[in-house]
């Protein structure tokens, strides 16, 4: 292993060591049981001090607070990172941080653990694990260990090139003829394009059914569990099997998908997957009992609602 070698691995066990002891799990987030990765981003400027520190990535909860709290401390305790360095002279750096948050983690992986961690999302598994002052304050911090960009003054743009103009002498002068018809005026500007509001489809907090006593419970998965059971009751209580499904022993799984809007209303409600005897007709009908503003709580994407794609399966099955 080669002293660059040696002083990367120093720095970067160094750096995991700092980020451990001084990372704090938020309240919030250990009640919700709430885990995830947050990423921060900063520049290391020519002095080694850290600046424009900002969340890329926020698992929500107040994990991405709490990952960026820490690099903040760092420039309250004075800790100097070594700058990069391009063709022999300091220049200022990006530096992406990645910090996973884990509930019930006791160790921390090595800096090769890390490296394939790095490769998969680039995480960093919370621990509580101090590490010494000297060790970080000795060690060559992290300088080459995550994405790096050079951050470089752009140069001056070339200058414009002088074009002289040419001065055509005795053009021939075209009069105005009160005869001719004015040209007509330019046509309207096109209307303004509506920017549509993106659909998810994957989100931190997917939507759910709404009941009062559910959104009372304690933890995200209570919360989970019991609007799950209240929509399968609302829906089967309500179901009407068709004549002709009956009277065929049609059986089966259809599919209704639909939007959760920002409101907890439904739309874009369609049939995707029908068995056929009415028993799609039926489903859609179920579906559009439930679709009134506030009967559903809608999905959240970073702590604001967001619009969220549903797919609903609903079985049709008769009675032996």
């Amino acid at each position: 292993m080669t002293d660059k070698q040696e002083r990367k691995q120093c720095s970067q066990e160094a750096l995991l060591a700092y980020v451990y002891s001084n990372l704090e799990y938020p309240e919030q987030a250990k009640e919700n049981r709430q885990e995830g990765m947050a990423v921060v981003t900063f520049i290391v400027a020519k002095d080694g001090s850290l600046e424009n520190i900002k969340v890329v990535r926020d698992p929500g909860a107040g994990l991405g607070d709490a990952a960026a709290m820490v690099i903040h401390k760092m420039n309250k305790e004075n800790i100097r990172w070594n700058p990069g360095l391009q063709r022999g002279r300091s220049v200022a750096v990006r530096f992406n941080l990645p910090v996973r948050f884990k509930l019930d983690k006791e160790e921390i992986p090595t800096p090769q653990e890390e490296e394939e961690a790095v490769e998969e999302e680039m995480e960093i598994t919370v621990a509580d694990i101090a590490p010494s002052r000297e060790m970080l304050q000795q060690s060559a911090v992290a300088r080459e260990w995550r994405d790096e960009e050079v951050v470089e003054d752009a140069p001056p743009p070339p200058p414009l090139p002088v074009v002289e103009a040419e001065i055509e002498e005795d053009l021939p002068v075209v009069e105005a003829d009160e005869n001719y018809p004015p040209p007509p005026p330019p046509p309207p500007p096109p209307p303004a394009r509506q920017q549509v509001a993106e659909i998810f489809k994957v989100v931190e907090d997917m939507p759910r059914y709404m009941q009062a006593d559910c959104e009372s419970l304690a933890t995200k998965m209570e919360k989970k569990e019991c609007a799950q059971e209240a929509m399968l009751s609302a829906i089967y209580d309500n179901l009407q099997y068709p004549s002709i499904a009956k009277e065929n022993g049609v059986e089966g799984t259809t599919v209704v998908t639909f939007v959760v809007e920002k409101d907890g209303s439904l739309s874009d409600i369609r049939l995707v997957r029908d068995i056929g005897a009415g028993c799609g007709e039926e489903a859609v009908r179920l579906v559009e009992q439930m679709s009134a503003p506030g009967q559903w709580v809608p999905g959240k994407q970073r702590g604001r609602a967001v619009k969220v794609q549903f797919n609903l399966p609903i079985k049709f099955r008769l009675d032996d």
